[in-house]
């Protein structure tokens, strides 16, 4: 009957659901476990030299294991710092709190902003400015010295473009930029976490992040939001 196959459907779409979060939480698991791993081993393996000879050393070398040291525990703390805020954005539920563009750009020196920067956006202030410094981050990383936002409203879509002069992104790397740890930016630092986190923001509010970028000019991310967030659209 047509009741029992629209059951069927129901039942077998919830099944692909099921089977794409168990997916996605065993890679996530998996990913975790490999970004962890590596300082983690590199700490125990100087804290084992230190163990043995740290009598035998001089200053300089000790301080250079020390260094080392440092440096992967800042590692760690960018990447829990990082998992924390991504658990966040993928667990918060939407608010309808509004806020205004203007309201959020003063704090980026470098940034430029112009267009309809006092249209209220159904989203907390705390939301768009992660959002912002995110991007604005990953412009820096990449070698930008100019960054703009540009807000327009498209057929009552409001989009928050973010725009920069570094050095654009492969074609070969476009469909993973928003996959979290994915990075080109490791031994610089960089946690491949910013735009996963930028993404499930704005998912959670109903709005798109879009990227067009070709290498050695820059790049543009947008952030298309419904005219459902857009207020009084």
């Amino acid at each position: 009957s047509e009741d029992n196959s629209t059951c069927r459907f129901h039942k077998g779409q919830a099944t692909k659901r099921r089977t794409r979060k168990n997916q996605y939480i065993r890679d996530f698991a998996r990913h975790v476990s490999h970004e962890f791993k590596t300082p983690i081993a590199a700490i125990k393996g100087a804290a084992e030299v230190l163990e043995d000879h740290v009598n035998d050393m001089t200053a300089e070398e000790r301080d250079k294991f020390m260094g080392n040291v440092k440096s992967d525990l800042a590692r760690l703390e960018r990447l829990t710092n990082g998992l924390m805020e991504l658990a966040t954005a993928e667990m918060s539920r939407a608010s309808d709190d509004s806020c205004v563009l203007a309201d959020v750009t003063g704090e980026y020196e470098r940034a430029s902003m112009r267009g309809a920067t006092r249209t209220p956006i159904a989203i907390p202030i705390a939301s768009l400015t992660a959002i912002l410094t995110h991007l604005i981050k990953n412009a820096e990383q990449h070698g930008a010295h100019s960054i703009k936002i540009d807000s327009t409203v498209v057929s009552r879509h409001l989009q928050i473009e973010v725009t920069d002069d570094g050095e654009g992104i492969p074609e070969s790397n476009k469909h993973l930029v928003f996959d979290p740890f994915f990075t080109t930016y490791r031994d610089q630092g960089g946690t491949g976490l910013g735009l996963a986190i930028v993404k499930h923001v704005l998912l959670r509010h109903d709005a798109q992040l879009q990227v067009e970028s070709l290498p050695g000019e820059g790049a543009l991310f947008r952030c298309v939001f419904p005219p459902s967030r857009v207020v009084n659209s």
